[in-house]
C-alpha cells in the first residue's frame, strides 16, 4: 500500500463515520486538528496514521499480500493448488498429522510465514526511519 492509498483508506474511512472530524481527531491523538491536518496533507506522520487507523477500526499492514501469504503459500507448502479452501488445508492437516511428510510440510509453510513477517517488519522499520 502506498502513501496516497493509505490516506485514501483513511480518508474514506472518517467520511463513513458519523463523527465530525474535530471528534475523530481529539477521539485519536489527543488533539483538534489531525483529520484537518491529514486532509491538507500537512501531517502524514506514520503515528497519526496509526492512531486515526485504530480509532476507525482500520489496520496498518506492511507485507506481502495476505491472501497468498496465509492461503496460498501454506497451499502449495502442503501440497494443494494455490487456491485450495481452507477447508481443503484442514483436511490435508488431519489426514498428515504426525507424519514426517506433514511435520516437514508444516515447517515449509512455517519458513514462508516468517519471510512474510520479515518482510513487514523491515517495511515498518523503513516507514519509521523516513526511508
Amino acid at each position: 500500500m502506498n502513501h496516497a492509498s493509505l490516506v485514501d483508506a483513511i480518508l474514506e474511512a472518517i467520511d463513513r463515520s458519523e463523527r465530525s472530524d474535530r471528534q475523530i481527531s481529539i477521539s485519536s491523538c489527543g488533539h483538534a486538528s489531525a483529520v484537518s491536518n491529514l486532509k491538507s496533507n500537512r501531517d502524514a506522520r506514520l503515528s497519526t496514521a496509526q492512531a486515526l487507523c485504530e480509532d476507525l477500526g482500520l489496520e496498518i499492514y506492511a507485507g506481502p499480500h495476505r491472501r497468498e501469504l496465509d492461503v496460498n503459500a501454506v497451499a502449495v507448502a502442503l501440497g494443494l493448488a494455490p487456491h485450495a479452501s481452507l477447508q481443503d488445508l484442514l483436511d490435508v492437516i488431519d489426514r498428515l498429522r504426525g507424519s514426517e511428510s506433514a511435520r516437514r510440510a508444516l515447517r515449509d509453510a512455517a519458513t514462508l510465514i516468517q519471510r512474510g513477517v520479515e518482510q513487514a517488519d523491515h517495511a515498518l522499520r523503513s516507514l519509521q526511519s523516513g526511508r
